[in-house]
């Protein structure tokens, strides 16, 4: 399958046939938000309390930077890399917003 729209129900299985790599997507939504994965290894806090890194289903994670606390939020993940043998993914937040 080329690239283009993929549709499914099980998102972990569209991305391995799109990238060929395993991502825990359900874990996915704890990562971005700075919390430690339940089952996670080397779990890493810095002085401030959070989160600096962690190894989760096979991949570790670190994060790079942090956005202040601001407008109700607490302090949030701005900056995180993943990796896993040589995958490497990288995400950047510009900002967080309430549903």
């Amino acid at each position: 399958m080329e690239g283009g729209p993929r549709h499914g129900a099980d998102a972990s299985l569209l991305l391995r046939e799109a990238t060929g790599w395993e991502i825990p997507v359900q874990e996915l939504a704890w990562w971005v938000r700075g919390l430690e994965t339940p089952g996670a290894a080397g779990v890493e806090y810095g002085p401030d309390g959070r989160l600096q890194r962690m190894r989760a289903s096979g991949w570790d994670i670190e994060y790079q930077e942090w956005l202040p606390p601001q407008d109700g939020f607490p302090a949030m993940p701005r900056r995180l890399q993943a990796e896993r043998g040589s995958a490497r993914v990288r995400l950047v937040v510009d900002g967080w917003s309430a549903p």
